[in-house]
């Protein structure tokens, strides 16, 4: 879209150094019909339509940290806290949230109105980015009536943003950025970048003082906020620089003449960032410390901008995580190199013809930039680092497809024959259909989402033999209480060669629960217990390993070493719930009932939500004879997940100790229904049955334990009685 003659260059740089004159946007006039709210409300109702499936999804992945575990979201106030009661301004260091406070406030805040309910966290989500899709539409349609482009967006100005901002809304690369709550990092330094421009844009064209003044001071304001969300924002000050630059003075030296106020406002917020950043709060994932070479980064992440440029226009398939080969050698990247060393001669060219091609390629280069150059070893290549960039590469293709149908000829019609107003029409109606289609592989893509273990298992399709699917798949299965499948998805993954800390972390896992639900088998607890040795070997500060390696030495009966190797996860995580609720186990099993109660309240405190943190409490309850808060503790946990067996069954002990034996003899069914091969269940609704008069049924559950458990002889002697019983009943009714 740069401009045509040389003669019509200097004259329109010759004006726009005088004073950057604004002629209004089509639809802004009172009686015009596109309005800032009516289009918000359009977009917030468009979004909503495409989004509803994935409302109700749980938290995935890294969502249980930064909000499922998070303490610093637990009360409003203090802002900041302590490191020991931190406040929604201080999350704690190595959480999606370090250094991000103001992202962290906004969980607090869904926190504090809709405790851990997703549909709360994804509504904000979702109405965030409707207002991001009305900035990009206000910035556009703006931008487009700015004398830089002379009349040749006249009439159409709206209706092309309009179709920008909504092809950009759908887009299916920005689902992950809208349903995976964590990045709200992304959605809102994303919609403080956009205002930053947009206000700095109003004050460029307003003319009273004080008009003028509010709007640098908005800026400033959404600059500041957005330091608060993400590191990504620090390019914003240059990239308004850039755009004055280039719409509006021709000159970087013009447009700081001209505003200076606007950056004297604008610069101070880049200390923000650094006081937020000093000391790397998030240094465990990213940077050259990692054992990943810069070059071999940099190498990788050239082959990684073109993944994306091919996802912005054809997004299938998509991925929770992309598995790219590291190339560390220029041998390997050349191809990737050469196409980034030609895309950055193109943007420098357009960039000396004041091209405004070419503030969409800085704009892309400067947001992807910091991910491009620092490694951040987990994540060499993820969806939501081009959302934004994407807002300005689509906007880049519908301003230009106008342009060429505009300006385009057939022999049949020639455009200047063609009425502006049904060519207008044309365009907008092939601008629905791509926006249509767009939204259904949105909707395709966003129904991944409905469980943890889904989307997992879609990547694991993509990348079967990638360490960090196999590993997170089996960890989402073990969080789904299946661990049958978390173990032979880790021993498939060890059987091709994924040697990770995580992958014996889960087999280890694995093994030790399917030994609780199933019966632990000759040599399956010390097998459990090597794998998860391994994975400390592997990294002797993994957290989760020394948690899971202490419940299985605990099922070993082992208890001191258990004791011992579960204080050490304390020494490294004090304030992890997980850890705390392990350590009670612990306790329980040594008799220190007291402590144990203490360490589960204390796990509670920080993550309320824990089912298993409920009713291990409850187990030691019970044990202490306190049956009525036994039955409080799992209430809460089967309201949490009512798939726990074991809750079931421990309720249904509590129960019939409180004399209730058909809510009992109901939760032993229901224990039995989610565990079909469940003896004690099976033989403890006997009993019940037996106590209510339901003999014939009490005989089907005694034999059912007796043939899955051969050696159970409690279930053999109540076998015995009831057909004793019966004989006795049978025997008097025929007298």
């Amino acid at each position: 879209m740069s401009r045509t003659t040389k003669k019509s260059n200097s004259a329109k740089q010759a004006q726009n150094d005088i004073a950057p004159s604004y002629r209004r946007p089509d639809g802004e006039s009172a009686r015009g019909v596109l309005r800032p709210g009516a289009v918000f409300l359009m977009f917030v109702v468009t979004i909503a339509v495409v989004y509803r499936g994935a409302i109700h999804a749980p938290f995935i992945f890294d969502d249980r940290q930064a909000v499922q575990t998070n303490p610093s979201l637990q009360r409003l106030w203090p802002l900041v806290g302590t490191d020991e009661a931190p406040g929604p301004l201080n999350p704690p260091a190595d959480f999606s949230t370090s250094g991000r406070p103001v992202v962290n406030f906004t969980f607090a805040v869904n926190y504090h109105f809709g405790h851990l309910n997703p549909a709360g966290y994804r509504l904000f989500n979702m109405l965030l980015h409707a207002a991001s899709a009305t900035l990009v539409w206000e910035i556009v349609r703006r931008t487009l009536a700015l004398p830089f482009f002379g009349a040749r967006f006249a009439g159409a100005a709206n209706l092309v943003g309009l179709v920008a901002a909504g092809v950009w809304a759908l887009h299916p690369l920005n689902t992950e950025a809208v349903i995976y709550i964590t990045q709200r990092t992304e959605l809102l330094m994303a919609f403080f970048y956009l205002a930053t421009l947009y206000c700095s844009l109003r004050y460029w064209t307003v003319v009273p003082p004080r008009a003028k003044a509010a709007w640098l001071g908005l800026a400033a304001l959404s600059c500041l906020a957005g330091m608060g969300c993400k590191e990504v924002m620090a390019s914003a000050p240059v990239m308004v620089l850039l755009f004055e630059r280039t719409f509006l003075r021709g000159s970087f030296r013009r447009a700081l003449a001209a505003s200076w106020p606007l950056y004297a406002a604008l610069s101070p917020t880049w200390l923000l960032l650094v006081a937020l950043h000093y000391g790397g709060p998030r240094s465990q994932s990213v940077g050259f410390h990692l054992g990943v070479a810069g070059t071999t980064w940099w190498f990788t992440q050239a082959k990684v901008l073109f993944l994306y440029l091919k996802l912005c226009v054809w997004p299938w398939p998509l991925s929770i995580h992309y598995e790219v080969p590291y190339l560390e050698t220029v041998a390997a990247a050349w191809p990737w190199l050469l196409g980034v060393g030609l895309l950055i001669v193109l943007t420098i060219v357009l960039f000396l013809r004041r091209s405004a091609a070419s503030f969409v390629l800085i704009w892309m280069f400067a947001i992807l930039s910091p991910t491009l150059l620092v490694p951040i070893v987990t994540e060499i290549a993820v969806e939501r680092r081009m959302y934004l960039p994407l807002a300005a590469l689509v906007t880049l293709a519908v301003a230009g497809c106008y342009v060429f149908f505009r300006s385009g000829a057939t022999d049949d019609a020639p455009a200047d024959k063609v009425p502006p107003q049904t060519r207008l029409r044309v365009f907008t109606s092939g601008g629905a259909v791509v926006a249509a289609v767009l939204a259904l592989v949105s909707m395709v893509r966003i129904a991944d989402y409905r469980d943890a273990v889904t989307i997992w298992q879609q990547a694991l399709r993509l990348y079967p033999d990638s360490t960090i699917i196999n590993a997170n798949l089996a960890s989402e299965l073990l969080v789904a209480n299946r661990p049958e499948e978390a173990l032979n998805v880790s021993r498939q993954a060890l059987a091709r060669g994924c040697n990770s800390r995580g992958i014996h972390n889960n087999l280890g896992a694995a093994l030790t629960k399917v030994g609780e639900q199933q019966g632990f088998q000759p040599g399956q607890l010390a097998e459990a217990v090597a794998h998860l040795n391994e994975a400390l070997r592997l990294s002797p500060d993994f957290e989760d390993a020394l948690i899971n390696l202490s419940l299985a030495l605990l099922k070993m009966g082992q208890l001191d070493q258990a004791l011992q190797h579960c204080s050490q996860a304390v020494e490294i995580n004090p304030r992890s719930a997980q850890v705390l609720y392990a350590r009670g186990t612990i306790l329980a099993a040594l008799g220190r009932t007291r402590e144990a109660v203490e360490d589960y309240q204390a796990s509670l405190a920080i993550d309320p939500e824990s089912a298993a943190a409920h009713y291990g409490l409850a187990l030691v309850l019970m044990n202490e004879q306190q049956h009525a808060a036994a039955v409080a503790e799992l209430t809460a946990a089967l309201r949490i997940d009512p798939g726990l067996p074991e809750a079931h069954y421990a309720l249904a002990g509590a129960l019939a100790a409180g004399k209730d034996l058909h809510g009992a003899a109901r939760e032993y069914a229901a224990a039995v229904q989610l565990r079909p091969h469940y003896p004690q269940a099976l033989n403890n609704l006997g009993v019940v049955q037996m106590n209510l008069g339901e003999t014939d049924n009490a005989l089907r559950n005694f034999s059912e334990a007796a043939r899955q458990q051969p050696d159970y002889a409690e279930a053999q002697a109540n076998l015995q009685k009831a057909l004793e019983f019966k004989r006795r009943a049978d025997g008097s009714q025929s007298k």
